[in-house]
């Protein structure tokens, strides 16, 4: 399969290069062991949350112990945000895709240019194609794996809110809407960070090292640097998923109210590992 994606892409379909490679990398993702590891991941992690946490949401959010919980977990001034979901099932539904999407998106897109760098399909690929469009068309791949992971997780979600309250059809299928556009736009980040960092790793498994280690200690710096100087906190604005904890007191069309960070975070990412990848030696 990939074979036949690859010599469809001659110097004269440059109309037609960026879907070609884009099909080229799907085609790469969904037939190997990776992509495997990926979806049973993904599989068993949310049919856990569906059948353990979004099923009895309606009887669980409202239990005061369990409200206890979540104020001591999150914080009272988030908390009061995140009760105000219309629906039970949809808001611990967006409390679970706020954090496993970013941490999805490290594991499937560690190898995004490794293997293919060193095993040198990228020098094969530059024959064919332009360097900014092998950057795009894996940028935007990895963007539709992110997409068909999110529209099962939603839409699976989507069913069990109406099957427990039909008469919420319409109010499910908004909000569903809402979380769906913002998994994307709070992935597009960390892909274009995975991007940089893959560009830069020897290996899939250190650039996710490498992911890691950079979120943690950018976190742990603004943190001791905002304890003598306050006004430092601006820096946390450059590190992917900042937003992430204000966006659980959000709902509805309010979810939106961020997204302005996590969209200049990915402009300034896709502008970096563009240069990165145009000053490589492949």
């Amino acid at each position: 399969m990939k074979r036949l994606v690859l010599n469809t892409l001659t110097p004269h379909s440059s109309p037609h290069k960026l879907w070609i490679l884009i099909q080229f990398e799907l085609s790469k993702f969904f037939s190997t062991s990776k992509g495997l590891w990926s979806i049973i991941l993904f599989v068993v992690l949310w049919g856990l949350s569906l059948s353990y946490l979004i099923n009895d949401a309606a009887t669980t959010v409202y239990d005061p112990s369990f409200r206890a919980f979540i104020s001591g977990l999150l914080g009272g001034h988030r908390v009061g945000g995140w009760f105000a979901w219309p629906l039970a099932q949809l808001a611990v539904c967006w409390l679970i895709v706020l954090y496993l999407f970013p941490m999805l998106v490290i594991f499937t897109s560690n190898d995004m240019f490794t293997t293919d760098k060193h095993n040198k399909t990228l020098r094969f690929l530059l024959i064919r194609a332009s360097r900014e469009q092998i950057f795009f068309s894996r940028i935007l791949s990895h963007l539709i794996i992110i997409f068909i992971f999110a529209l099962v997780a939603v839409v699976s979600c989507l069913v069990v809110t109406i099957i427990n309250q039909p008469d919420q059809w319409l109010t499910a299928l908004t909000n569903s809407g809402y979380i769906l556009t913002n998994v994307i736009i709070i992935s597009a980040p960390f892909t274009a960070l995975m991007a940089l960092v893959s560009l830069a790793a020897n290996s899939a498994k250190q650039a996710g090292i490498i992911a890691m280690l950079l979120l943690t200690l950018a976190n742990l710096l603004v943190i001791m640097l905002t304890n003598y100087i306050p006004s430092l906190a601006v820096l946390s604005y450059v590190i992917p998923g900042v937003q992430l904890s204000d966006m659980i007191a959000q709902h509805g069309a309010a979810t939106f109210s961020l997204s302005a960070i996590p969209i200049i975070q990915t402009l300034v990412l896709l502008a970096l590992g563009n240069y990165w990848l145009k000053r490589s030696q492949l």
